[in-house]
């Protein structure tokens, strides 16, 4: 996501205009086409010389309205699509753009390493048990459907049980900057009001660099309210610009309760063990001995 703005570009209804000529696009033909266009970049990929991590992640499909969508992508349940993609993807009924996604190391092990983090961090409060992990399970909102790469709500909301997240999370390589932006407007605009922080992660390619943002809806607009560069100098020193703060009643919805109770803070050792294990699988960084 570019860092020099702190709020997103709108495109009108749809939430994913705009995105990065990179991905290829197909005009949508049909369940059965949608699979062999799929299992054939899947094999493109794995048939390269070049390193996986120089492919697009995303697969672009055009011309698919609403009734086709639900028809041949079945709703399972509430929250989640019954024989979609094993990886999060996103509908635009809007636009009639479905957005699937080919996994790359980078993106998964960026992913789990961080719900392992966010669960470190409740451990000294006493509330590991008291979040709901819904993984990649997709959200529908009013112009269409998403799977975010991880998702987290209170186990309970007012004596309830939470089925819509408060926190989510979205991880991109280096080249999807606008992918990420159309994750950010989705979450913030199109799910009334239930999601209150959206997190995203840009992974460079090219060398170890990650950005961490924080992003909420202020006025309705989305708003960029927090951002942590992490990098590597030359004596290959981890860089961190600071923690990552998300506040206890945006994840939990609800004011702190006891003293061990407050916001949600992963601090700079904590990141520098998440990038760490994200640059081993790019192969910029050796694996230590013991592990």
């Amino acid at each position: 996501m570019p860092s020099t703005n702190s709020t997103t570009n709108n495109h009108g209804t749809g939430f994913l205009g705009n995105l990065e000529p990179s991905i290829k696009r197909f005009p949508y033909q049909g369940k059965r086409h949608f699979n062999k266009i799929m299992n054939q970049e899947f094999k493109r990929r794995l048939e390269s010389t070049d390193r996986i991590e120089k492919w697009s992640e995303w697969v672009l499909f055009t011309d698919i309205d609403e009734n086709t969508f639900t028809h041949n992508f079945p709703e399972d349940s509430e929250h989640k699509i019954n024989d979609w993609t094993t990886s999060p993807a996103s509908y635009d009924s809007s636009l009639c753009l479905l957005l699937a996604r080919i996994a790359l190391l980078p993106h998964e092990v960026a992913s789990g390493r961080f719900r392992w983090l966010l669960i470190s961090a409740l451990m000294p409060m006493g509330l590991g048990r008291c979040i709901r992990h819904f993984g990649s399970a997709a959200v529908y909102g009013t112009g269409g459907v998403k799977q975010p790469d991880s998702s987290w709500a209170p186990r309970r909301t007012g004596g309830n049980l939470s089925k819509i997240p408060t926190v989510v999370l979205e991880v991109a390589l280096s080249e999807t900057e606008s992918k990420l932006s159309s994750d950010v407007r989705f979450w913030l605009n199109q799910v009334h009001g239930d999601v209150k922080v959206v997190l995203t992660l840009d992974i460079d390619r090219e060398g170890p660099g990650i950005v961490l943002e924080k992003w909420e809806l202020r006025d309705g607009y989305p708003i960029r309210t927090a951002r942590v560069g992490i990098s590597m100098d030359a004596d290959k020193r981890v860089r961190v610009d600071g923690p990552l703060v998300i506040e206890f009643e945006k994840l939990f919805f609800r004011p702190v309760g006891d003293a061990r109770e407050g916001d949600i803070v992963t601090d700079t050792d904590m990141l520098e063990e998440l990038v760490t294990e994200i640059w081993e699988i790019q192969e910029f960084v050796e694996v230590p001995e013991g592990c």
